[in-house]
């Protein structure tokens, strides 16, 4: 992995407050070359008992990411074995295939995962520390007094350092939201609630919810606008694959939770 994320942070001509907001990630690009064995595209040679149906249709793999490619300084994720990302991609109407079973997230930690190239070219990962950022209405924002010149500076760093799009390929730290916030939707659709009501939830059921986004860790962030990833059917979104900590302690990945979102 290349990088210091520790170096991003301090080198940041921000304040203390505003630096403490930002979070280390791990941002990564496709590669024929890469060593890796994390990688987009191809099949997956896995047992079909734990190849994900939906419809009785395999869902399509995203992505897989060995762990061991991606450990840094934390205490929430294993340092071995696999995550193994599926989405449907048949024909569910004009929405996103968000609800359960519709896509789905796999661990594997005992064995290593091979590709076969016969649907999509198989590209192995190149993974870089980077730094996130919180989205303008993301909780952490108001809970830190942080006052409209202060988001703006954020808003302005993190477009200068941003990579080769503007919403990055990443794993862990803050979602790079499209529509305002990430953390939100997911906490919403966690507890059940349904997206199309939110405007009618009491003002309490809202901060409730809002207190839980600190709970959620980013599995993967994949931007679609990257013609490698080979598939056209999403355009331009981005899927942002979260899980809650309590399920991550006892990897429970069947309770990840998916959104997806366009401008």
């Amino acid at each position: 992995m290349k990088g210091s994320v520790l170096n991003h942070i301090e080198n940041l001509e921000i304040s203390d407050k505003l630096k403490n907001l930002v979070l280390p990630c791990i941002i990564f690009d496709l590669s024929l070359d890469s060593k890796s064995l994390s990688g987009i595209g191809g099949i997956p040679l896995i047992p079909d008992s734990i190849f994900p149906f939906y419809n009785n249709e395999k869902l399509r793999f995203l992505a897989n990411i060995n762990l061991q490619d991606v450990v840094i300084s934390n205490n929430f994720i294993p340092n071995r074995g696999y995550l193994l990302f599926f989405i449907y991609t048949g024909n569910i109407g004009y929405r996103y295939p968000v609800k359960r079973n519709e896509f789905k997230v796999v661990y594997i930690n005992n064995e290593i995962v091979n590709f076969s190239d016969n649907i999509s070219k198989h590209y192995n990962l190149n993974f870089y520390e980077f730094v996130s950022f919180p989205s303008f209405q993301d909780c952490v924002i108001e809970s830190n007094g942080i006052n409209s010149d202060e988001l703006l500076t954020l808003m302005s760093i993190q477009s200068k350092i941003k990579k080769e799009y503007d919403i990055n390929h990443q794993i862990f730290g803050h979602p790079t939201a499209i529509q305002g916030t990430v953390r939100f939707w997911w906490a919403l659709d966690y507890f059940g609630y349904n997206p199309e009501d939110v405007d009618s939830l009491p003002s309490e059921e809202i901060n409730k919810l809002k207190k839980e986004e600190d709970n959620f860790i980013l599995l993967l962030q994949l931007n679609f606008s990257d013609s490698r990833i080979g598939i056209d059917y999403f355009g331009e979104s981005v899927a942002y694959f979260g899980i809650h900590k309590n399920d991550l302690d006892t990897l429970n990945f069947d309770n990840a939770v998916l959104v997806m979102q366009n401008t």
